[in-house]
């Protein structure tokens, strides 16, 4: 690892060197240059790859609103003009975010980053965790509150897939959606909370040529019991203890090869047994967690891997936009507008991950400082 982020994040400029052993991946003005501008040609003043950009460069060096948008764009007013972009008004960022499609934004920008995931990543299959987060204080066109389903890749998390879950639906039945919106999932790993241990979401990712892994818990009791009932004591036991910030985490697994049929769900291959004891000053305490996968072949550290790396998705993504960029209390509240101001925030973390960047906030200071870089990096 660098001693600065900003080493990392420099050793990968221009944008397209991000993977030189692997194959090309273009810039974010190739993926913009696709999405259709829905604006009128009559007196336009901006294209609309150039308002995305500064949009995405402005959102990468940590605006959160239109108004920060506009006050990036101020600043580097020299940078834009010497690539031939001009600074948009806020009502303008404004008019285009809330009119520009989202779900065939997040369709290339989804694909895009799970290109250059898939030439970044160094062995074994890709793994990509799923899971909802809502948008609080954001209303949609109906004056219900936005909810959106996301893909992220466990390995420099990157957020491959986002589609909104509707007011009269849940998560479920969306993740159909997002599989057809990600392409080809063949191969890959897809991790899952308890709330997708479904039997339809197993038999989707199977028949699409992925594999799943699944959590079971209480809400499904018959499968949850099946599963207690296996013979652990005759499975191996393999432990590993990890401290640091105040605590003491030791966790032991134990994997089982398994009988769809015998349990009851469709192509079920293996399930592990993992049995977590956190030791504090205040005290121990202790969990145990059961997943299923129908991959035949996976070890009981990959396994591992995969149920702890799950919550990347929650820690390096949702929580970033959240603290970053003050997510919950934005002032980007009406229509599509707030969908497409998250679909920015994911690729500015989708690049900077995929750059070798962890401290997204130091690093999204230099950035503000430093627009060339910014420029650089997105294709401006």
């Amino acid at each position: 690892m660098a001693s600065s982020p900003i080493e990392a994040l420099l050793r990968h400029l221009p944008a397209q060197d991000l993977a030189p052993d692997g194959p090309s991946v273009g810039s974010l003005r190739e993926v913009f240059a696709t999405v259709p501008d829905p604006r009128k040609r009559r007196g336009l003043r901006h294209r609309l790859v150039d308002v995305l950009l500064v949009c995405a460069c402005a959102v990468m060096s940590g605006a959160g609103s239109f108004a920060a948008i506009r006050d990036w764009a101020d600043i580097h007013q020299d940078v834009l003009a010497a690539r031939g972009a001009k600074v948009p008004s806020r009502q303008t960022v404004r008019r285009v975010l809330g009119l520009v499609d989202p779900d065939l934004l997040d369709r290339a920008l989804g694909r895009w980053a799970l290109e250059r995931a898939r030439a970044k990543t160094a062995r074994g299959p890709v793994a990509v965790a799923v899971d909802g987060k809502e948008v609080r204080g954001a209303k949609n066109g109906g004056g219900h509150k936005v909810f959106l389903l996301s893909a992220a890749t466990h390995e420099h998390p990157a957020v491959v897939g986002q589609v909104p879950v509707d007011a009269k639906t849940n998560e479920i039945p969306q993740v159909k959606t997002l599989l057809a919106q990600m392409g080809d999932v063949q191969g890959m790993v897809l991790t899952f909370d308890a709330l997708h241990c479904q039997r339809s979401t197993a038999q989707l990712v199977h028949q699409q040529g992925a594999y799943y892994l699944l959590t079971v818990k209480a809400n499904q009791p018959g499968l949850l019991a099946r599963v207690k009932a296996l013979p652990w004591d005759q499975a191996p036991t393999h432990s590993s203890t990890q401290t640091g910030h105040g605590r003491k985490v030791r966790r032991t697994h134990r994997l089982l090869r398994a009988d769809p049929d015998q349990l009851g769900f469709p192509h079920a291959a293996q399930v592990a047994k993992v049995r977590r004891t956190r030791t504090t000053k205040t005290g121990t305490t202790w969990e145990e967690v059961y997943v299923l996968t129908n991959h035949p072949d996976a070890t009981y550290q990959q396994v591992a891997a995969w149920t702890r790396q799950h919550w990347a998705i929650e820690n390096q993504v949702h929580w970033v936009r959240d603290t970053l960029w003050d997510e919950d209390r934005s002032q980007v509240r009406t229509g599509t507008a707030p969908r497409v101001m998250a679909t920015l925030r994911n690729t500015a973390l989708s690049l900077l991950r995929l750059s070798d960047v962890d401290e997204i906030t130091r690093t999204t200071r230099y950035l503000w400082a430093n627009p060339q870089v910014t420029a650089a990096l997105t294709g401006l």
